[in-house]
């Protein structure tokens, strides 16, 4: 006897002690969690980005290349990382058709940006293509530029060089935006962008690993849903309903208690007392049936639905099926018999 009492209180003590080891590493679990999460969505954002500028240069290596430019770029003038080679990809055969460089347009973008910052340098080379067609309704409009002058420079020097001259008169150098790029809101931006790159890199080894499993995963999915047994899905199908329904169930009846005691509390005591007696034996009956008729009506369901999927006890013999089917409803009155024994 002792000694199963003593086995019996080192076992809730190890219990009791792996419960509270538990709780203190749940706050380290989730934050581990969103790191993941972090990290493997930047990783696959930048693979993504490295699909697209090899498809624009024709070789990976000059892809690669050319992303590391314009993260440097992005660090040099204080721009998030991952949304300057976002919008640069997107703008890239824009500006290729044109004829420009990518290097000489985000110079320009960049500095154009700093006449209006909410703009950002997606907006500045919004603006920028629109000029590009002939469009001068938007660099107008985001940036508060006359056009006039502006139309003439590019005409005499070119698009670069005319909004480059233009841009100088205005104070808007290469200078300025590198100052920018020293401002608290950019040294916040950077710690951001290297935390996320980072997580990106912890996470890139583990990428196509989890892309194979996940991709076995979404095979054995489809596999059954096309080619799987009708009556574990029906089965499957009816708990996760039957689970949905009694939730939601025992919420509202929650609800309904929380009500009850308001009202009980207002009441004298002698009535309160009254009433939670006549009601008591009430609620009870009525929550048994409710929780007897539930439970059969989805057994008999699930039951039925899962027979008649299998040929009703894996029989094709239509009187064989009827008689398995009628034994299979018979089982809903006894049932609701157990239930109220």
């Amino acid at each position: 006897m002792v000694r199963e009492n003593l086995e019996r209180i080192n076992e809730t003590s190890l219990a009791a002690n792996i419960q509270e080891l538990s709780f203190r590493l749940l706050p380290m679990g989730l934050a581990a969690g969103a790191a993941t999460s972090k990290g493997i969505d930047t990783a696959q954002t930048i693979e993504e980005i490295r699909l697209n500028f090899t498809a624009f240069t024709g070789d990976q290596a000059k892809a690669v290349e050319l992303m590391t430019s314009l993260t440097e770029q992005a660090r040099r003038f204080g721009l998030p990382m991952l949304e300057t080679l976002g919008v640069m990809q997107r703008f890239a055969p824009l500006i290729r058709q044109a004829g420009l460089e990518l290097d000489d347009v985000m110079n320009i973008a960049v500095r154009l940006a700093t006449l209006n910052p909410s703009q950002g340098i997606e907006g500045a080379l919004f603006a920028l293509n629109e000029a590009l067609a002939g469009q001068w309704r938007s660099i107008q409009t985001r940036f508060n530029i006359p056009t006039s002058q502006l139309k003439e420079l590019i005409d005499t020097k070119g698009f670069i060089g005319g909004l480059d001259e233009f841009l100088n008169k205005l104070g808007r150098t290469t200078e300025l935006a590198e100052q920018f790029g020293e401002t608290s809101r950019a040294s916040f931006t950077k710690l951001e962008d290297s935390i996320k790159s980072f997580l990106a890199s912890t996470m890139d080894p583990f990428l196509g690993s989890i892309t194979d499993l996940v991709d076995r995963g979404t095979d054995a999915f489809n596999n059954f849903a096309e080619n799987g047994n009708n009556a574990l899905s029906t089965m499957v199908g009816g708990l996760l309903l039957l689970t949905t329904t009694l939730s939601s169930t025992l919420l509202a009846v929650g609800q309904f208690a929380l009500g009850w005691n308001a009202i009980m509390a207002l009441l004298p005591a002698n009535t309160a007392s009254a009433v939670r007696s006549a009601t008591g034996s009430l609620v009870s009956g009525a929550a048994r049936m409710a929780g007897a008729a539930t439970a059969v009506g989805a057994g008999a369901y699930v039951g039925v639905r899962a027979a008649a999927a299998l040929g009703v006890g894996g029989t094709n013999d239509p009187n064989e099926q009827a008689d398995r089917l009628i034994q299979i409803l018979a089982a809903v009155p006894a049932g609701l018999a157990t239930a109220f024994l």
